[in-house]
């Protein structure tokens, strides 16, 4: 056997940038395309490395997991014979890489043709994508595999802190628009000559989906164009999602269904008398209607914002909603966004030993990813990423917390270790929000909310960001704890009135208390004895804040679960806390499910009047 066919050689490729690109986006379409353009990529560098003699160990191209485009992560990783040239290899794929791309951006370049400046396209156009490759060579008969997938690791990590600086090419020094979605590139928009053309230039974008006065890009406008040209994918807005509680609870109520119905059937007909549109009346209910602040977007999409009378139809709209909402609940504007990440997968992947056992712990992370999409669509939600161990979301608040339980039994159930079986465990963060908080902020949020779980792993985080400021709580329950079960009973409790706020709200003053005196009192240092006195205490403001329509029978069945939830009755496994990290542990969740609660019942405080 030659020397050649006893060695190959480990490629691993990288695409990015991953979050920048996928960070500036306005809308949850923008939100979508960026992720979605980075999974096309990378599915079709893996064809061509395949294509090209190679084998792909990740992501599995097998069909049968259920796996589409729209999931690769941005990561390739192969294996190919040693008597081939890696850096003709390496060029071919970014080559394929490029072409998907520039595919996308000569499709959206003929909607746009005269509207933009071509020289500044051209340049940004070409700069998009950072591409990096690595490769080793390594014996097939001796047991190199996990050292040398170790080492292209530790290659790609050290290629990136290499930059390749181009010279940079502006187009005028001074004085150029910036877009709005990326503050680093010039917009690409052309100035209109006189206001006839503006008009015309107007209407031709609006169709597009760029809002009036939006300055783009051209990596933003290819977003855009596509996202709206695009009819295999309808992207739910923020606004529909936070929408989506309203309709459910519509199914349970008839003639609440029936007056919101009526309420937009209403509106259209005035739209359609005042412009002889065609026919909205059977349509289902649209959520902008029913949010004061999205009124004038759903006239926008009729009159393209040409017509002087749109002020008067929206205040006239408006005036018709505050009626409705005097006879029924109004919709929260609140919504969740989920990120997660499998814990400690660098450790998984150190116990492979071959190329045929990576490939089976891949397929295992791809079945994940083809789950993971089905459990987001169940729960009512829209997956925005989901490749590897790898999950980005946005779901409504009343299956947030089905949708993270759901996620971790799903990769707890496919993904394990390959040589001990030990299951693998996710890290979950989530942040709920309100709709008019910018979506690039709202990613920000919940990816600290994943950091505040990975401290411990295996932990949800939930962090609640109220519009307008108040009481942001974030706090992270391990999933050894059922912290699913736990919210979920302590939510059904507080709708049944069985406690209050001040409830919850005393116990933290009690937490805060007895924390700064175990710092000063020496009787406190001992766990036992002040487990003993917490003990008492949360029994005592249980006894004092208890309802006063509550039977004793309910109340002391609700004191023995809050003391039961205090001792850690119930853990799936014994975690020794001290007696105030339990003390704040239950503060946190009783605080928490009444945050959850408020944001599921909120609504918009504000009705302000549309601007002229």
């Amino acid at each position: 056997m030659s020397a050649s066919q006893q060695q190959k050689i480990m490629m691993l490729f990288s695409i990015g940038p991953v979050q920048e690109f996928i960070a500036q986006a306005r809308r949850t379409r923008d939100l979508w395309f960026g992720s979605h353009l980075l999974s096309e990529l990378s599915w079709a560098g893996a064809m061509a490395f395949q294509e090209l003699g190679g084998k792909v160990v990740y992501p599995v191209l097998a069909t049968n997991v259920g796996l589409d485009q729209g999931s690769a992560p941005n990561r390739i990783l192969g294996i190919i014979g040693a008597d081939v040239d890696p850096q003709r290899i390496a060029f071919n794929v970014r080559h394929a890489m490029s072409g998907v791309w520039m595919e996308h951006v000569k499709q959206a370049r003929a909607q746009v043709k005269g509207l933009i400046k071509e020289n500044t396209w051209d340049r940004q156009v070409a700069d998009l994508i950072e591409y990096y490759a690595v490769w080793r060579r390594y014996d097939v008969d001796a047991s190199s595999y996990a050292q040398t997938l170790a080492q292209v690791e530790h290659d790609m990590m050290a290629r990136k802190t290499l930059r390749d600086f181009r010279q940079n090419e502006p187009g005028v020094l001074y004085g150029e628009v910036k877009s709005t979605l990326d503050g680093g590139r010039e917009s690409v928009w052309l100035t209109p000559r006189h206001d006839v053309e503006a008009a015309k230039q107007q209407q031709q974008l609006l169709r597009l989906g760029v809002k009036k006065n939006e300055q783009l890009d051209a990596i933003s406008v290819v977003k855009r164009i596509k996202t709206a040209l695009s009819d295999q994918h309808t992207f739910p807005s923020v606004c529909e999602m936070a929408f989506r509680p309203f309709k459910q609870s519509l199914k349970e109520d008839s003639a609440t269904s029936e007056l919101a119905h009526a309420y937009q059937r209403q509106v259209n007909v005035y739209i359609k008398d005042k412009l002889s549109a065609g026919s909205m009346l059977n349509e289902p209910l649209d959520a902008r209607l029913f949010y004061v602040r999205r009124v004038e977007e759903y006239i926008d999409e009729y009159t393209k914002g040409t017509l002087p009378e749109k002020v008067q139809w929206v205040q006239q709209i408006i005036q018709w909603l505050e009626e409705l909402y005097r006879r029924i609940p109004e919709p929260t504007p609140y919504y969740a966004f989920i990120v997660a990440d499998g814990d400690r997968m660098g450790h998984m992947l150190r116990s492979i030993q071959n190329d045929e056992q990576h490939i089976t712990f891949s397929e295992k992370l791809s079945a994940f990813s083809a789950q993971a999409q089905q459990i987001i669509a169940d729960c009512e939600g829209q997956l925005i990423y989901g490749g590897g161990d790898d999950v980005m979301a946005y779901v409504p608040v009343h299956t947030c917390l089905q949708a993270a339980e759901r996620l971790r039994q799903a990769f707890q159930g496919k993904v394990s270790s390959n040589t001990t079986g030990q299951s693998a465990t996710l890290s979950v963060g989530m942040v709920i929000v309100h709709m008019l908080e910018p979506l690039e902020e709202v990613r920000q949020w919940a990816q600290a909310a994943e950091k505040h779980a990975k401290q411990q792993r295996n932990s949800l985080a939930i962090h609640v960001h109220k519009r307008g400021g108040g009481d942001q709580l974030q706090m992270s329950l391990s999933f050894n704890h059922d912290p699913i079960g736990t919210l979920i009973g302590l939510l059904i409790d507080f709708r049944q009135g069985y406690f209050s706020t001040q409830l919850a709200y005393e116990l933290r003053n009690l937490y805060i208390t007895y924390r700064q005196l175990a710092k000063s009192s020496s009787w406190l240092n001992e766990d036992s004895v002040l487990h003993e006195v917490l003990y008492d205490e949360i029994r005592r403001l249980a006894i004092k804040k208890k309802p006063t329509l509550m039977s004793e029978e309910l109340h002391q069945a609700f004191r023995t679960k809050l003391l039961g939830l205090f001792n850690g009755q119930g853990e799936s496994s014994i975690v020794l806390l001290d007696p105030l990290l339990r003390l704040q542990q239950l503060t946190e969740q009783l605080i928490l499910t009444i945050q959850l609660e408020e944001v599921r019942t909120a609504h918009e405080d504000i009705h302000p009047s549309p601007t002229p």
